[in-house]
């Protein structure tokens, strides 16, 4: 009875190990031929590539600086007088057209002692004109016409011509050249008692009032030209052989609606100190321009042959670009770099065919799948 007892026990022990080791195996066979999970095309990283590389593209730079008048000048009286009220005064934003009066000073006691002394060189000449017609009779005539037009209260004309020697020594030795240009000296004075405007211009600051004396050598205040303009800015070392003299620029503001064109003048030959660059002047002219705007200009340089333009945040350590091959395999392409404008970059090394990201590749690494998105612009 016990052997038997032990048989069974036996034989159900062997049935339970049989059916166990069938399920661990089948489980086994199981995981075994499964087919691996791959990932979804959906769950690839998604990145905005551009159309097409920009390339051959013209370089430009964009530069800003502050606009002053050509014309411009601080008007100093250079003789004393006491200012005359006139029918435009001489006030800050006032505008006058080139020949206008500016300022003019009263001139009553100098014209007066000019008429005299003109009056004293009429008795002179008078005195001498019976030797002029006895010693020089050939050349009587044109001294006898000078001497009737002779008038005390307008300005001197010009001696007649004297080509004889001995009658050049006569008027020498009776002080007719003597008197002559001295009275030309004070009429050249005289005339400086109205200042007149050289061009067309406005006021920008006066320091005169009428009925006050002003002295010889007072600044009376300043008159800018309205008409002309120059932009002063400032163009690196490495972009000086970019530009040439009379080249064209574009210019706008970022303050006020309007745009304008202007042509570099001048190039300056020195490196300013404080700022290690070379000053560029460029002319120009336009409604709604005024002194001491600040303006932006872009210059236009050449076009760089097998270059790439992109922003500048998609230049990776200033060596390399990121890009897609076969429409999804993520690569990177070194490059040099050939020109640089604010926030762009011109670049050579990327093939023609390249396909470039369009956004800086956060976790992303070279050889990665990717799916994109294609962009039309820079």
């Amino acid at each position: 009875m016990k052997k038997v007892l032990i048989r069974r026990i036996s034989l159900l022990a062997a049935l339970v190990f049989i059916i166990f080791s069938y399920i661990i195996s089948s489980t086994l066979e199981s995981q075994k031929n499964a087919p691996k999970r791959l990932g979804k095309p959906t769950e690839l990283p998604l990145v905005n590539v551009f159309a097409k590389a920009q390339q051959n593209e013209l370089i430009y730079m964009d530069l800003s600086g502050r606009l002053s008048a050509r014309d411009k000048i601080d008007i100093y009286a250079e003789v004393t007088g006491q200012l005359i009220a006139s029918g435009k005064q001489f006030r800050e934003g006032v505008s006058f057209v080139k020949g206008d009066t500016l300022l003019h000073l009263n001139d009553e006691d100098s014209r007066m002692s000019i008429q005299a002394t003109r009056s004293t060189f009429q008795s002179l000449l008078t005195s001498i004109q019976a030797d002029l017609a006895t010693d020089f009779s050939e050349n009587f005539s044109i001294w006898q016409k000078y001497m009737n037009d002779f008038d005390p209260l307008n300005e001197l004309e010009e001696l007649p011509d004297v080509s004889d020697q001995k009658e050049k020594n006569f008027l020498i030795s009776n002080q007719v050249y003597n008197q002559f240009f001295s009275i030309k000296s004070k009429e050249s004075k005289l005339r400086k008692y109205t200042i007149i405007s050289p061009f067309d211009g406005i006021v920008h600051s006066a320091n005169a009032v009428a009925g006050a004396v002003i002295r010889s050598g007072q600044k009376v205040g300043v008159l800018l030209g309205t008409k002309h303009y120059e932009l002063e800015v400032g163009v690196s070392t490495s972009d000086r052989n970019k530009i040439n003299i009379n080249d064209s620029v574009f210019l706008y503001s970022e303050d006020m609606q309007g745009q304008w064109t202007g042509k570099i003048d001048r190039i300056g030959k020195a490196i300013d100190s404080s700022t290690q660059t070379f000053k560029v002047y460029v002319r120009t002219s336009g409604e709604d321009l005024v002194e001491g705007m600040y303006l932006s200009a872009r210059f236009k340089g050449a076009f760089i042959p097998e270059s790439t333009k992109l922003g500048n945040h998609l230049l990776i350590n200033n060596q390399f670009v990121y890009g897609v091959e076969g429409d999804s395999i993520l690569t990177k392409y070194f490059v040099e770099v050939l020109h640089e404008n604010q926030d762009q970059v011109w670049l050579s090394g990327i093939p023609s065919e390249a396909v470039l990201l369009a956004q800086a590749p956060s976790g992303l690494k070279v050889g990665m799948l990717v799916r994109t998105i294609i962009l039309n612009n820079y």
